[in-house]
């Protein structure tokens, strides 16, 4: 099976990351199934388009993407990759696009490719966007609403709320970085979500309420967690029911 993420009109800038996703839940389900999978992911630029005759076409991909993602396959189902767990092999490109944790592996040596090829293999959890501080340029109304607005709150005790709305690439996640800088002596909480997992409820205010309540996902489980969300709403009347 060729599965394509971002081909026009649906592309997305996360393309790569939904590629990875695709992977590890055709890898769950299957699994399930009692089904062995071999899944290679590249990251390139292919030719995607009808390919024949007038008596005899179809649509279909071409290009050195294409190819590199059928020997990363070949390389699992040859090898005993698959039944040590390693059933999802991406390049270089795909693990620099996409924000997730992944394991380097040991270069391989594919056939038709003179260079041995490095390879990664992804966890199952993800990594949220690390981004390297640098000194912000421009924005200079932008850097004053926010400069006073958190003035507002220490000074005044004075809440609010800023919307930050771009196309991607213009620079929202750094002015958002920009006002967590600005608000050192203030406690931040940070919340995120992707276009992938929109159908997860309130995915967003995850963390934010995980930060609050000081809980451990992984570790903590249901009781546990609420016994921690009551111990800290104590001190607030009428909270705790909305807790239950």
């Amino acid at each position: 099976m060729l599965v394509a993420f971002g081909l026009p009109p649906l592309a997305h800038e996360d393309d790569a990351v939904r590629g990875i996703e695709a992977a590890l839940k055709v890898q769950s389900q299957l699994a399930e199934l009692g089904e062995q999978v071999a899944i290679g992911v590249t990251t390139a630029r292919v030719f995607c388009g009808s390919v024949g005759s007038d008596t005899r076409r179809e649509y279909t991909m071409i290009g050195e993407g294409v190819n590199l993602a059928a020997r990363l396959m070949q390389a699992i189902a040859a090898t005993d990759a698959v039944a040590d767990g390693c059933n999802i092999l991406c390049d270089d490109e795909t693990r620099k696009a996409a924000h997730r944790e992944f394991t380097t592996l040991p270069p391989l040596s594919l056939r038709g490719l003179a260079e041995p090829v490095v390879v990664h293999t992804p966890l199952d959890v993800v990594q949220r966007s690390a981004r390297t501080s640098t000194s912000i340029v421009g924005r200079v109304p932008e850097r004053c609403l926010i400069g006073d607005c958190i003035n507002r709150l220490v000074e005044q005790r004075e809440g609010g709320a800023i919307l930050i709305e771009a196309e991607a690439g213009l620079g929202k996640s750094r002015l958002v970085e920009y006002l967590r800088e600005q608000a050192e002596e203030l406690t931040c909480l940070v919340g995120a979500s992707s276009a992938i997992e929109n159908h997860t409820p309130y995915l967003a205010w995850r963390s934010i309420f995980q930060g609050l309540f000081g809980l451990a996902p992984r570790t903590d489980d249901g009781d546990r967690s609420r016994q921690k969300v009551l111990i800290y709403l104590q001190d607030f009347a009428g909270f705790q029911d909305l807790a239950a």
